[in-house]
């Protein structure tokens, strides 16, 4: 358990009485005791192994992954003061915060290297937008529309995941996409996916089954043989697969108490970017926030014990109603 103690200390949204690591343990043990206890060890288990493979990025890391991007070769073609000096820098994110303090953080990154920048948009050949996470690519999208396309655009998310990152490139063609970490999500490679993907023996427990069902999802798209390859994510896949299950059982009872408009936007295992799916599954956090693209039991209800939401979260997220 130390390593969701550490992410838990770290994220930035934790209960107020969360100070220290026994009352981290607390509160951990609060939110994994509402599971039934035949799945508790297996969420651990798994949960524990994705907060220290690197899926939970903390502050230090967080800065770390938007200072180098000050020099990145890669991105500045082996010339920083060349790049930068004809490249303007995005704070155009119409939700969230999470890109004005990673530009703030890029920024100061580039004044410690005596590296200037382009300050006007209009002067500038280059436009480079930075962000944290990219689940569906849609709020990048949306943040793009309006660019001037005759300038070289570059996007860089800490985090983006295979499937989406080809849909997006293979759609906009002329963008420079980079990122520090990529996670498997495409359908054709689910057993080896690094996402929250469940397989098809949850279908023999009834349960599950019949929430799966209700819902009208196909079970062919589960995943079906044990994972090849070595998948850091998901090591153990029994584990795995107990885990998967238990979220999306309780995660579809919360599910069947959203309005009908949030049932569009969220299923069990997170926001719902295709049709009749169960959720992204997202398996990434930072110290900041917990992606909406994660699964409900982890991020969804409230900390507060007369709260109406019946369900005590992991992780709560901040969403964008600012």
């Amino acid at each position: 358990m130390k390593n969701i103690i550490h992410a838990i200390l770290e994220y930035k949204l934790r209960p107020t009485y969360v100070i220290d690591e026994q009352s981290a343990r607390r509160h951990i043990e609060h939110w994994l005791n509402q599971f039934d206890k035949k799945y508790q060890e297996a969420i651990i288990t798994t949960m524990d192994q994705i907060m220290g493979c690197g899926l939970f990025i903390d502050k230090e890391r967080y800065i770390n992954m938007c200072s180098t991007k000050a020099k990145d070769p890669v991105l500045t073609n082996n010339d920083p003061r060349a790049y930068w000096a004809k490249t303007f820098i995005l704070d155009c994110q119409k939700d969230g915060k999470s890109q004005k303090a990673m530009v703030e953080i890029l920024k100061e990154a580039l004044l410690k290297e005596n590296i200037a920048y382009c300050q006007d948009e209009r002067k500038a050949e280059n436009l480079f937008y930075l962000d944290d996470f990219a689940f569906t690519f849609g709020r990048i999208s949306n943040d793009i529309t309006n660019l001037d396309n005759s300038k070289k655009i570059s996007i860089c998310p800490i985090v983006l995941h295979s499937y989406n990152e080809w849909y997006f490139a293979d759609h906009h063609k002329e963008i420079n996409l980079l990122h520090c970490l990529r996670l498997e999500n495409r359908a054709c490679c689910k057993n080896q996916s690094e996402v929250f993907w469940p397989h098809i023996k949850c279908m023999q427990n009834n349960i599950f089954k019949e929430k799966f069902q209700a819902m009208g999802l196909c079970d062919s798209y589960l995943r079906d043989t044990p994972a090849t390859g070595n998948n850091q994510v998901f090591p153990n896949e029994d584990a795995r697969i107990m885990c998967e299950e238990a979220f999306f059982i309780k995660g579809a009872e919360i599910w069947s108490r959203l309005s009908d408009e949030k049932k569009k936007i969220y299923r069990p295992l997170g926001v719902v970017p295709y049709r009749r799916g169960w959720g992204f599954g997202g398996s990434v956090f930072s110290y900041r926030n917990c992606p909406n693209a994660t699964p409900l039991v982890i991020w969804w209800g409230s900390y507060s014990p007369l709260s109406t939401f019946n369900w005590y979260p992991l992780m709560i997220r901040d969403g964008y109603s600012r």
